[in-house]
Parts: C-alpha cells; structure tokens; sequence
C-alpha cells in the first residue's frame, strides 16, 4: 500500500499560546485515526516541524486547514512524497520533545530554518527518522 507524506515547517505567530500544543496534539489525536492521518509535530524555539502521513486527499486536505491555520505563519512546505511505509503507524500525533539541536552540525544551532534550508528532501526524511527513532 502507498501512502503520502510531507513535512512542513512554520513559525509561530503572534496568536500562538504555548498550550496551543497541547491543543494541536489533542485535536489531532481525536480527529486523525478516521482520516488515516498519522505524524509527529517537534516544536524548537519559534518554529514547528511537522511530518504528517496518510491517504493523498486527506493529507492535502489537513495541510490546507493547516495553511489557514493562524497560529502559524511562514508555513514552508519542506517534502512531499509517497512511500510504501509509515514512519509514525502508531501515533495519531506523537509530539516530539527533545531538541532538534543534537542533529545539527555546529554552526547551524543558532537558526534552524536557514539549516533546514540547506537540506534536500532526502536529508529532511533522514531528519524525521532520527527524530522518531526514540519513540
């Protein structure tokens, strides 16, 4: 079975409260399963990534709610692809705690976008399997 999958980065807007995360891994958590979504969002500093996965209409359909979404701004579409395996099949939304710095190289820890800039989608994908390596 092929399934869809992109990651995405935004920063935060001015809207943005802190429990807005809690919010958004809830919401997803009850919505996702019967949409056939699965991902996981990591929060560092000002900014959000998140890797989603699911069936072609009801991926684009959420990261179209997620474009008008106003807790986000500069929402930059980093990957889009279709693979034959979930990275996330057992999470609705897994939130990703831990820092995003330990995989960074040196000079890139003080601006993640400009890092994340620089990498290809392949290298974006690696990013997000190092991530959920721990869960």
């Amino acid at each position: 079975m092929k399934i869809d999958y992109l990651v995405y980065t935004s920063e935060i807007s001015h809207a943005f409260q802190y429990e807005d995360i809690s919010s958004i891994i809830n919401t997803s958590c009850e919505r996702n399963p019967e949409h056939e979504i699965t991902g996981a969002l990591a929060f560092f500093d000002d900014i959000y990534m998140q890797y989603i996965e699911g069936p072609r209409q009801n991926l684009n359909r959420l990261y179209n709610n997620i474009l008008h979404d106003g807790r986000h701004t500069n929402v930059t579409l980093r990957v889009y692809g279709t693979s034959s395996v979930r990275l996330a099949k057992s999470w609705s939304m897994l939130q990703i705690e831990d820092s995003i710095t330990p995989y960074l190289p040196r000079q890139w820890n003080d601006n993640i976008e400009e890092y994340l800039d620089s990498l290809s989608s392949e290298e974006i994908v690696d990013l997000v399997k190092k991530l959920l390596e721990k869960y």
